[in-house]
């Protein structure tokens, strides 16, 4: 058949006809594959520094924080990879703060995310989901996979300012076995740097404040027993803040202010029931 324009014409509205649900599935996987390879090879990746605490995900939650097994697990320089090898997040940072008295660490992270979304907005999306402050975020590192709370978020590197403050502690009704444990120079490492060290510690006998262990105080108790005598105990430490416009912050959440009972540990003692006196 001799091709003229008319049939060539004839020839592909025939084919449209016939064929057209096949053109658009093709046109739609050629435009997929097209978007596909510009995220690849073209557009500009972002990426944004988080600041996360390790954590169930949810701010408003009182969820159980992390064993002291789990800390060696996160490492600096640990990088979770994308599902075509790319990597996604990098751990450039991990600091640590023991939880009260149960054997529970407050871990916090820094890690540099690759993100979609928009610089000048401040809107970005992690592994499809929304990344913001207060958002729950999941990791899936090699050797450890976890969940946690996004507390901050930069386009650049953070750069808190850390400041070395003298923080006195009392507790005035202290053990003798309390006083004698706690020791000048011990300190407390983050992980990262030393942040508390013991400058100083004085007692002073306090026979006024004691307890027999059945709610009664005072010298002598109603029922003839002598309670264990307690101690005023003052304690001065070097502490390492983070100097903030209203207060100082010790590791990434504790607020320090005078008359305020504080969470403190060294590397051999940890202040139970001590409340700040002075910051200076």
């Amino acid at each position: 058949m001799k091709l003229t324009k008319k049939n060539i014409g004839k020839t592909f509205k025939s084919t449209l006809q016939n064929y057209w649900f096949i053109l658009i599935f093709v046109a739609c996987v050629g435009f997929v594959g097209i978007v596909s390879l510009y995220k690849l090879f073209v557009k500009r990746e972002n990426f944004v520094y988080a600041k996360v605490k390790v954590s169930q995900g949810l701010w408003w939650a009182s969820t159980q924080r992390a064993p002291v097994w789990f800390i060696p697990a996160l490492k600096k320089g640990l990088v979770e990879n994308s599902l075509v090898g790319q990597p996604s997040a990098r751990i450039t940072k991990v600091t640590y703060y023991p939880y009260y008295t149960a054997s529970q660490y407050d871990i916090y992270l820094v890690l540099r995310l690759r993100v979609t979304g928009n610089q000048k907005t401040g809107t970005y999306n992690y592994n499809r989901s929304a990344l913001a402050v207060g958002s729950p975020i999941e990791f899936a590192f090699p050797g450890a996979e976890f969940s946690g709370t996004v507390l901050a978020l930069s386009a650049r590197p953070f750069k808190p300012q850390f400041v070395w403050k003298t923080i006195t502690l009392v507790k005035p009704s202290g053990y003798q076995w309390e006083y004698d444990a706690i020791k000048v120079g011990d300190k407390y490492h983050n992980g990262e740097q030393t942040v508390l060290e013991v400058l100083d510690k004085s007692t002073v006998a306090n026979p006024l404040y004691g307890s027999d262990g059945l709610g009664t105080y005072g010298e002598r108790s109603v029922f003839g027993l002598y309670p264990e005598p307690r101690q005023f105990i003052t304690v001065r430490l070097k502490a390492k803040v983070q100097n903030t416009k209203q207060n100082y912050v010790f590791g990434e959440e504790q607020e320090l202010r005078v008359g305020k009972p504080v969470n403190l540990s060294t590397n051999n003692f940890y202040f139970q029931d001590f409340q700040v006196m002075s910051i200076e």
